[in-house]
C-alpha cells in the first residue's frame, strides 16, 4: 500500500516567481496583452511587461493587503471581508439575547463561547482595518484574466515562493459561525487525512495525457468527513472534529439523510469524504444542508479507494455529479470547467470540476493525483 507523502505547501498557498516566456496579442485591445501562466491566462498592459521579466504570480483566491505599496492600486476595487463580519455580529446579537434565559449553572460555558465569538470578531475586524482583499478573476475586454501579476521582488529567482515576503495568504471561506466553538478532540486511534486538492491550472501536466479519469462537478460547500469509531459517529469539517450540537450544519446534513449514519455504522473501517452544500453562496435550490460523497478512505490501510470500488461500496448514497469519464487531455478537460450545475434543482452555474484518475495514483510533484479547476464564471461572479 502506498503511504502519504510528507505534507507540502499547496500551490494555492504559494506565490511563485515565473519567467514571462511569451506575451500574446489581446484580440480586442491594442494596448493589452495576454500572458500564459501555467494553465491560466493573465491580461496585462503591454508597456509594463516584456518577455524575460520575472513575475510574482498571485493565484486566484489569495488574500493581499492594499496597505502594502505594491498593492495600493487595488484599493479602489477592493473586495472587503464585510460579510463574515456581519455574520459574527448577528451571531453575537443572538448569543446576547440567549444570555437572558441562561441558567446560572450554564453561564460558565456560555461565557466561554461568547469569548470565542469576540475573538473571531476581532480577527475579522483586523482584516477589515488591514484592507485585505480577495484576488479573483475578471474579464478584461472579453478575455478572462486570472489572479494578479506583480513584478518579482528584488533578488527573487524563478521558482521562489514569495508569498511570505509579499504578505499573501490563502482565502479560507468562513465556517458556519453558529458552530465556531463546537470543536472537539478525536480519539488517539482515529486517523483520517487532511483533505485538500491541488489546482489543475497550476499542475495541468501532473496527470499524464491519456490517463483514464473521472471528471466530477466541484460543489460550492464545506468539506465534511463522516465515520463511525469507538461506538459513536464522528464528524469533521476541513480543520476540526465537530461536536454534535443542534445548530451544526455538518450534523444537520447527517440528520437529513439517515442512510449516511447507517452506512457508517455498518462500515466502521471506512470514512466518507464529501461536501455539505446548500449553506454557501451557491444554494443549489436547497433550503437546508445536504451531503454528497466524493471519496472513501480506508482507515486500516491508510488509502483512498479507487473510484469504481468507492462507488460500489457506497451504493445508495448520494455522490457529487459526474460530468464525464474519459482520457485526460488538458485542452479538452478545461472546456468542461464552465457550465450549468448538474445538481437537480440548482438552476445556476457550477463552481468548477475535480479530475481524478479512475485508479489511485501518486506523483512526487503534488502527491495524490487529483486536481481541481474553479470556473471563471464562478470566480468572476464572486467579486
Amino acid at each position: 500500500m502506498s503511504e502519504n507523502p510528507p505534507e507540502q505547501k499547496k500551490s494555492t498557498h504559494r506565490t511563485e516567481v515565473v519567467v514571462v516566456k511569451e506575451i500574446q496579442k489581446h484580440p480586442n485591445a491594442d494596448t493589452l496583452g495576454v500572458i500564459p501562466v501555467y494553465g491560466y491566462t493573465v491580461v496585462v498592459k503591454l508597456n509594463e511587461w516584456a518577455v524575460g521579466d520575472l513575475m510574482a504570480y498571485v493565484v486566484p483566491d489569495s488574500l493581499v493587503s492594499v496597505n502594502r505599496p505594491e498593492m495600493e492600486f487595488l484599493g479602489a476595487d477592493a473586495v472587503k471581508l464585510t460579510e463574515p463580519l456581519k455574520m459574527v455580529v448577528a451571531t453575537l446579537q443572538s448569543k446576547i439575547a440567549e444570555y437572558v434565559n441562561t441558567l446560572p449553572a450554564a453561564r460558565t460555558v456560555f461565557m466561554r463561547e461568547l469569548n470565542e465569538m469576540l475573538k473571531l470578531a476581532l480577527s475579522i475586524t483586523s482584516n477589515e482595518l488591514d484592507k485585505k482583499v480577495r484576488i479573483r478573476a475578471m474579464k478584461l475586454r472579453g478575455v478572462m484574466s486570472f489572479g494578479l501579476p506583480l513584478k518579482a521582488p528584488k533578488g527573487a529567482k524563478e521558482g521562489d515562493d514569495v508569498s511570505d515576503l509579499l504578505g499573501v495568504t490563502r482565502y479560507e471561506p468562513p465556517e458556519e459561525l453558529s458552530t465556531c466553538t463546537d470543536s472537539e478532540t478525536a480519539q488517539s486511534d482515529l486517523h483520517v487525512p487532511h483533505y485538500d486538492v491541488e489546482d489543475g491550472y497550476r499542475y495541468n501536466t501532473a496527470i499524464p495525457d491519456g490517463t483514464a479519469v473521472v471528471v466530477s462537478e466541484k460543489i460550492d460547500g464545506t468539506n465534511t468527513c463522516y465515520t463511525h469509531h469507538g461506538g459513536r459517529m464522528w464528524v469533521r469539517s476541513r480543520k476540526h472534529w465537530r461536536k454534535e450540537v443542534p445548530k451544526s450544519i455538518y450534523w444537520k446534513a447527517l440528520y437529513n439523510n439517515p442512510k449516511i449514519a447507517a452506512w457508517c455504522v455498518s462500515h466502521p473501517d471506512l470514512a466518507l469524504f464529501g461536501e455539505t452544500f446548500g449553506c454557501q453562496r451557491l444554494k443549489y435550490g436547497r433550503k437546508t444542508a445536504e451531503f454528497a460523497v466524493f471519496d472513501v478512505w480506508e482507515k486500516i490501510y491508510n488509502r483512498f479507494m479507487d473510484y469504481a470500488e468507492a462507488r460500489e461500496v457506497t451504493n445508495g448514497l448520494p455522490w457529487v455529479p459526474v460530468i464525464i469519464c474519459r482520457d485526460y487531455k488538458f485542452d479538452e478537460i478545461k472546456k468542461l470547467v464552465d457550465g450549468k450545475s448538474l445538481i437537480e434543482g440548482a438552476g445556476h452555474h457550477r463552481e468548477g470540476i475535480v479530475v481524478r484518475p479512475t485508479v489511485e495514483a501518486w506523483c512526487k510533484e503534488i502527491g495524490r493525483l487529483q486536481v481541481k479547476f474553479v470556473s471563471g464564471e464562478s470566480l468572476e461572479k464572486d467579486r
